[in-house]
């Protein structure tokens, strides 16, 4: 893994780490902001919200653990690509709520956050495929005890 491919890494886990933390210290708020998706058929932020937050945990310390870190890239480019699709149903049918990403600093809620989101998914997939060319490569290598 060369160093561009670790800053990528290094990025995609303070990224994740920060919005599962922030969601956490947070959590009303992402309730709410959860309850406001027209996506969901009916309020169930309250029981989403911890379910997202560890699964964002989950992602930054995959994306961490070189075993783990192939798998962890790709579910976390999945749910970038659904909160995508979920924001962009919002717009589309009106609802300009705030969107649940980050609650300690101010993002950007219009075509900037699609354009981030979209970047963060393009890195995800670097990633993956980063590590999909190093199993290729390193066949019956013993990789458990490198996390990078």
């Amino acid at each position: 893994m060369n160093k561009l491919d670790r800053l990528i890494v290094l990025f995609l886990v303070l990224i994740f780490a920060f919005a599962a933390l922030d969601k956490a210290a947070h959590i009303h708020g992402f309730i709410n902001a959860l309850d406001g998706y027209v996506i969901l058929p009916f309020p169930i932020g309250f029981a989403l919200a911890p379910f997202i937050i560890a699964v964002e945990l989950s992602i930054a310390v995959g994306l961490g653990v070189r075993r783990w870190r192939r798998t962890a890239a790709l579910q976390a480019a999945g749910l970038m690509t659904l909160f995508t699709v979920a924001l962009a149903v919002n717009r589309l049918r009106g609802a300009e709520k705030i969107c649940g990403c980050w609650f300690s600093i101010n993002t950007a809620q219009g075509g900037l956050h699609f354009v981030f989101n979209g970047i963060l998914i393009a890195l995800c997939l670097i990633v993956w495929s980063s590590e999909k060319s190093i199993a290729g490569q390193n066949c019956g290598a013993d990789d458990s005890a490198s996390p990078g």
